[in-house]
């Protein structure tokens, strides 16, 4: 792979390549050169690679397979400090692939049999493939099923009848195949295939660049190959234009803080189009609070709504969830709460009302605020505004006894 991305690379205008990296060269010299990191590598690799990436604040994509579960943990929780696209297969043709064997899966039902069929090159060493392993996660899904209880890795022996909680799993091997991928729904009097056939790695090592080059100035979060086509938002009517991102403040010192954050977090995300980027959680002084106030939790998130979410409306939401999560109405200014939501910013909306002010009018001044805000979008700049959230930070008072929080995991 690392040849083709190089001679397609070098066909592309908008793309120079600042270094490559061998197995036992120094990974530190190209990654600090670069702008973007694109991993095609081995799964023992990747983990060091987007370890240096997060450490230099540089965007990753990874089309590496076959981790352990130890390392994608370690390897996705690098993603809250660094936009990260990661795909088991990054053709266009593969990712329509993903689309189409979701929606035949949910139209067709459970009266048909699922089957997945791969075969590549003799070179190849997992099995099944990344993409194999994929389609099956996606049929599982819809079925509502387990996959290390529903997949089948092929059939041996008297396996008895077939049963409809199982994904048949074929791995093939031979000659020199670039991949080629069938799913298969079968019932009685008919059987339907979707399949899908790459001539050349080429096919791979263009989507790999397009996903480089989407993946630049994009916030810190976990993101795929539907994303980088927009398939996500094609499919429910969405246009690329039709979105706008809210930065939102979460604060607790009430009841178990920690578990209100994410639970505001998770609520917040049924609201959004696309993951939530979050920052760490920190531990800070209450300010202009009752004496008796506890410290709070804090941390801020970005979110992307549809333009049809209107202020007014995330307002009505997030206040919805502060009542569903304990808060009662206000009988002292600023007193302790199970969960407050502050929006920062909206798009670039400037307004002012009783009910709501954009963007916050003391986010600039609160080192709650701009610490964690920091992490996730040091170069943001309040609408109506000349400063960025770092240069505000540098000049607000430190909280000296704030402490961020690296052991907690949003686990949502």
């Amino acid at each position: 792979m690392g040849q083709a991305l190089v001679r397609c690379a070098e066909n592309d205008p908008e793309l120079e390549v600042a270094g490559t990296v061998d197995l036992g060269d120094d990974l530190a010299p190209a990654i600090e050169a670069s702008e973007v990191i694109i991993d095609f590598s081995f799964h023992d690799a990747t983990r060091e690679i987007a370890e240096l990436a997060a450490a230099q604040s540089k965007p990753i994509v990874i089309g590496t397979t076959g981790h352990s579960d130890e390392d994608r943990g370690a390897i996705e929780a690098l993603a809250q400090t660094i936009p990260m696209v990661w795909a088991s297969n990054y053709s266009t043709g593969v990712n329509t692939l993903f689309w189409l064997t979701r929606k035949t899966a949910e139209v067709l039902g459970s009266d048909f049999d699922l089957e997945v069929i791969e075969m590549h090159h003799h070179h190849k060493q997992d099995a099944p493939s990344g993409t194999a392993a994929t389609l099956g996660k996606i049929l599982a899904e819809v079925r509502g099923l387990q996959v290390k209880e529903a997949f089948r890795h092929g059939r041996e022996g008297i396996v008895g009848a077939r049963t409809r909680d199982e994904i048949g799993m074929h791995s093939l091997r031979g000659g020199d195949v670039v991949g080629d991928h069938t799913v298969v729904y079968a019932t009685n009097g008919e059987r339907l295939e979707l399949t899908h056939r790459a001539a050349s790695r080429d096919t791979f090592a263009n989507g790999a660049l397009r996903a480089s080059k989407w993946v630049l100035g994009r916030s810190p979060g976990l993101y795929s190959m539907q994303d980088v086509l927009w398939l996500k938002d094609w499919e429910m009517g969405r246009t690329r234009d039709s979105a706008y991102t809210a930065y939102l403040a979460l604060g607790s010192n009430l009841g178990n803080p920690l578990e209100n954050l994410r639970g505001g977090a998770k609520r917040l995300q049924s609201i959004g189009i696309t993951p939530l980027v979050l920052s760490a959680t920190w531990t800070t002084t209450p300010i202009d609070c009752p004496p008796d106030a506890s410290p709070f939790a804090n941390a801020t998130l970005a979110i992307t709504v549809l333009t049809s979410t209107t202020p007014r409306t995330l307002l009505a939401h997030c206040q919805a969830i502060e009542r569903d999560l304990g808060r009662k109405p206000k009988k002292l200014r600023n007193e302790s709460r199970p969960l407050d939501i502050d929006i920062i910013t909206y798009a670039d909306r400037v307004e002012s009302s009783p009910e709501l002010v954009l963007p916050h009018p003391r986010a600039r001044h609160r080192f709650f605020v701009l610490a964690p805000l920091n992490e996730i979008a040091p170069n943001l700049v309040l609408p109506g505004h000349e400063h960025s959230v770092k240069e505000y930070l540098a000049d607000c008072p430190e909280d000296t006894a704030a402490k961020r929080l690296d052991d907690f995991v949003w686990d949502l």
